[in-house]
Order: structure tokens, then sequence, then C-alpha cells
């Protein structure tokens, strides 16, 4: 344990900016501190288009793009890949202090999207049909997590907006 530590600090001295990304991979849920968590940050992986290989724990995200969960702007959404359909995953590690605390995942959106927990489907808002029949919903309830174990964990969002443009240049950034 002490020679991570030592590399790890070793890196964060001689790379600051391997340092940075490495804490970012990873949020850490601790009794002290998810009360007050703040997920908009850039701690997602996105990836756009579909698959539901995608929502497995294990899934190998690494060569995927590190973005804020928030879409606000046409040149935003180009910047990240978002073509109407993407996949959004979180990393969580927990602890024993942490397990068995229920928390609220609160989703703000005027799409289809689906939650899935280490690759098991919690919640569905809408319907994801790749299509005009696909519905749209914005939900007003969240989602109560439990992570009944420590270790890591992964959450997995399914988004879908095809009309992401024309909402997109109706907001104007807002």
């Amino acid at each position: 344990m002490r020679i991570c530590t030592f590399l790890f600090l070793l890196i964060a001295v001689i790379f600051p900016g391997v340092a940075r990304a490495y804490q970012h991979t990873t949020i850490r849920l601790t009794a002290a501190n998810y009360e007050t968590l703040d997920l908009d940050d850039p701690y997602w992986k996105f990836k756009a288009g579909d698959s539901m290989h995608w929502a497995a724990k294990d899934w190998n995200d690494t060569g995927w793009v590190r973005v804020s969960p928030l879409i606000r702007t046409l040149k935003g959404a180009r910047e990240m890949g978002f073509k109407g359909i993407g996949w959004f995953r979180l990393h969580l590690q927990t602890y024993a202090s942490f397990a068995n605390k229920p928390f609220l995942l609160s989703l703000t959106t005027n799409g289809a999207a689906e939650i899935y927990l280490d690759g098991e489907k919690l919640h569905s808002y809408g319907k994801i049909l790749h299509s005009e029949k696909s519905e749209y919903v914005t939900p007003y309830l969240p989602v109560i997590i439990v992570l009944k174990d420590t270790g890591r964990h992964v959450i997995a969002l399914r988004y879908e907006n095809i009309y992401y443009e024309g909402l997109l240049k109706s907001w104007n950034g807002n």
C-alpha cells in the first residue's frame, strides 16, 4: 500500500495533469460527502451511439470522452459527439461507512433516459425507440439508489433525444 501511495505522489509531482485525471476517474462515496455531492461536474464518461453492453459494470470505457452530463449548446453536443443518443457512465467507490445508505439521483432531461446500476436497469423515464415514436418525459421524481456492498460500482445512463438540435437552438445556452 505504501508503494502505491508513494508512486501516486511521485506521479502527482512530476505529472500533475495525470494525477488530476486519476483523481477524477472515480468518485469516492463516504458517509461524510454523499449528501452534498454534485454530479454535474465532468466525472462522467460519454460515448455516442447505443449498445446495451455499455451498461455492464466491467465494460471498458477508458476511451470514452470525459464530460459533464449537461448538454447546453450545439457546440458542446458536437464536441462530445452527441448525435441524438448516447451513454453516460459514472464510476463510484464505496466504503463501509456508506454501504446500504440510500441516495437520490435526480435528472433534468427533455428526452428519454434509462438508469442502470452495475448493469441492472433501475428506472426509465420515457421510451427509447430510435424514432419519432420515442416517448420523452421530464422526470419529476428522483431514482433511489442503494449500494448494498462496498467496492466499485458503475451508474450508466442511456439517453436519447433525436430533437436535441432544435431544442438547443431555441434554448440558446440557457
